[in-house]
């Protein structure tokens, strides 16, 4: 509905719809709270947006003081805080979701942006101290968020570039670290990218001479990799 254009449309579905979610009892419901601010957003000028956001104001307060302590609560809470420009509330919600949750996915996803927010990838002119120092903050963090989440392709993929970006870290850590990867891509990751991790690796193999007889092909399927992922633009 939101991607039609037809603003009498979403106005009549997000009227309908608001109306539903501000009689209903239905816990399962609360997952269409976040759906129904951004059809809202869609029909309200920007003029208007000030006084949308006062109403999801009330909108959060009143679904916390329901204290529920479930995901589905705390997902339309932190929906509404977020749409309502509300930073403390927001945060408020994130630390309740890794207190209350804390191996979901959501709270590995707000423990990661939070920890990559403190820790940006050093800029240009960053020294060489300063870009081992990131690495090593990295290597630290990975090696607490696999302990929580085994299979998280996106923590193992960083772990394997940071150990390789970092001076004299032991090879064994690297092929360790990058055959956890391989597992998780291998149940269902979908990563790509313009520089694929088998390169990276199969680089590091040449330069420490381990595992030669793996290399071919490693760069092999990284190229392969490239190509889909340059496909698919």
């Amino acid at each position: 509905v939101a991607r039609s254009g037809d603003k009498e449309l979403i106005s009549s579905v997000a009227q309908r719809l608001r109306a539903r979610l501000e009689s209903s009892t239905n816990d399962d419901e609360l997952v269409y709270w976040d759906q129904l601010l951004t059809l809202e957003f869609k029909v309200k000028t920007v003029p208007e947006h000030p006084k949308l956001r006062e109403q999801i104001a009330e909108d959060a307060k009143r679904i916390r003081a329901r204290n529920l302590n479930n995901q589905q609560w705390l997902e339309a809470i932190k929906s509404g805080y977020k749409q309502a420009g509300d930073k403390a509330g927001e945060r408020w919600s994130e630390d309740e979701l890794a207190r209350l949750f804390p191996n979901s996915v959501l709270a590995r996803r707000t423990i990661q942006a939070r920890f990559y927010d403190e820790h940006p990838y050093p800029k240009g002119e960053a020294s060489e101290a300063e870009r081992q120092a990131y690495h090593r903050a990295i290597v630290q963090a990975t090696g607490e968020w696999i302990k929580r989440w085994p299979d998280d392709e996106y923590t193992w993929s960083n772990r394997v570039y940071s150990l390789i970006a970092l001076h004299g870290a032991p090879v064994g850590d690297v092929e360790a670290a990058y055959n956890a990867y391989v597992k998780a891509h291998d149940r269902g990751g979908m990563t790509y990218s313009s520089s694929p991790i088998e390169i990276a690796v199969g680089r590091f193999y040449l330069e420490h001479k381990f595992h030669l007889a793996d290399v071919p092909e490693m760069l092999l399927k990284g190229f392969n990799n490239s190509e889909q992922f340059n496909k698919s633009f």
